[in-house]
């Protein structure tokens, strides 16, 4: 129970385990009772606006910011209208973590991969979307689905058990649910500003210490490299590539299909850091893209979608760690230590250089030999590299136990929406008097807390084939 709410007077049991009691007096229906399926083809192309599901929100994609698999035209694309809800309806087995569920709030078009349902009969929109948003919160949608990647259809839907309050109570919780929303929202917005900068003061750090070294009065020599400029006289200058291997193992076709791995995809990985759990999974039912073999002391970049910047450094001791195709793996020769090469990669510099050198609009990506053919400045000596690595170390831990702890007050906040939204839209505390007392005045809807999540097709099986 959330403190400082109460329950409904009187409950009955609704018959199914993961609902439980629901108000004496709300109607307990299937899907079919509230919600129509909806696909109207942009032929034509009479609609341009191109609309995005990102963070459990249906945005506006300005042309600049088009990334992903787009097609080669929008018309295959269906038209939805304000108050539809769409539903991510695919690749259940792989992905347990994206928000599946989002409210149209403009006309414009979006991928036929999703399932675009519009309300009827006594359930409102703004209602209809936060209960399926609850239920996607809950899980509930991974129980469903058929198929090697447990795809949804509205099959699924309207056989969902679905609870309905009257009227005036879908308002009540609309209003009171968006209140609290806006809420944390902010607060979650200066949370992640405050990661921002504390990520730039440590980037600040890390490109000092990797480019011009801890002495200052070091002599200096011109790198030749614009974006490098003046480095240490006695560091030797290389590409990258006689340094490191690059991709040195991946799994075999051959492999076991039973053999269990831990697998790191791109949408998991920031800079410096991991943004999502290590999924578990079996090679009979990884994706295609899931056969880049890691070991410790590896750095992984990614090499498409370039523009989030992923990279990371192996840390976990595993001899099952596995990597989406999507990477470069790079694997420190002898004369370079791992900690080094990790930092080194992870400087804004470095990454920029990759960035500037994808080729594609539409979806970035560059070579792995692209990548192994940018020239660096390495210490000649392992013993100044690791004095660097300490002195990095020694500088930044500050930074990233303030980063952890605000990183975790953003998890705690989001665990408590996903709690507070599930228990009041199915009925086990009673909002109706504090709805009552909160303003009527209607905020605009605030922002994604980060409008970082892949285009739609992204996620979807094509993506896979992109990273290959």
């Amino acid at each position: 129970m959330i403190a400082g709410l109460k329950p409904y007077p009187k409950y009955k049991d609704s018959g199914v385990a993961w609902l439980g009691g629901i108000p004496a007096h709300w109607a307990l229906m299937p899907g079919l009772s509230a919600y129509i399926p909806k696909q109207i083809k942009n032929n034509g192309m009479q609609i341009k606006t191109v609309l995005s599901l990102s963070y459990g929100r249906i945005i506006i994609k300005p042309p600049e910011k088009l990334h992903g698999l787009v097609p080669e035209s929008f018309e295959t694309y269906q038209i939805i209208d304000p108050g539809n809800i769409i539903i991510r309806v695919t690749d259940l087995q792989n992905d347990k973590v994206s928000l599946r569920v989002g409210i149209a709030r403009n006309k414009g078009i979006i991928t036929s991969a999703y399932l675009c349902l519009r309300v009827h009969g006594d359930m409102s929109a703004d209602y209809g979307y936060l209960l399926l948003n609850a239920y996607d919160l809950m899980k509930i949608f991974y129980g469903l689905g058929s198929g090697l990647r447990q795809n949804l259809d509205y099959r699924d839907i309207k056989r969902l058990p679905i609870v309905i309050p009257p009227n005036v109570e879908q308002a009540a919780i609309t209003k009171y649910i968006n209140h609290i929303d806006r809420l944390i929202s902010r607060y979650i917005r200066l949370k992640r500003r405050q990661i921002e900068l504390l990520n730039e003061q440590k980037q600040a750090i890390i490109h000092s210490a990797v480019t011009r070294g801890l002495d200052p009065n070091v002599k200096l020599k011109p790198s030749g490299i614009d974006w490098l400029g003046d480095v240490p006289e006695h560091w030797e200058i290389k590409p990258l590539k006689r340094w490191v291997v690059i991709n040195q193992s991946n799994l075999p076709e051959t492999t076991d299909p039973l053999f269990e791995f831990g697998y790191i995809d791109i949408s998991s990985v920031g800079t410096g850091m991991l943004t999502g759990e290590i999924q578990r999974m079996c090679f009979r039912e990884s994706p295609s893209r899931a056969r880049r073999i890691l070991k410790r002391g590896d750095v992984i970049i990614s090499t498409v979608r370039t523009y989030l910047k992923a990279v990371y450094f192996i840390k976990q001791d595993m001899n099952d760690l596995i990597a989406s195709t999507g990477f470069a793996v790079l694997t420190p020769k002898h004369g370079i230590i791992p900690e080094f090469l990790g930092y080194l990669v992870m400087n804004d510099n470095f990454i920029n250089r990759v960035t500037a050198n994808s080729v594609g609009v539409a979806y970035p990506a560059i070579q792995e030999t692209r990548i192994g053919s940018f020239r660096v400045a390495v210490p000649p000596t392992g013993k100044e590299q690791e004095k660097i690595v300490r002195y990095i170390e020694d500088k930044t831990q500050d930074i990233e136990k303030v980063v952890k702890n605000i990183s975790i007050e953003i998890d705690l906040l989001r665990e408590y929406r996903t709690r507070l939204i599930a228990d009041v839209v199915t009925g086990k505390v009673d909002v109706r008097e504090i709805a009552a007392r909160l303003p009527d005045v209607v905020e605009d809807e605030p922002e994604p807390e980060d409008d970082g999540e892949p285009l739609e097709a992204e996620t979807e099986s094509g993506a896979e084939d992109a990273e290959n």
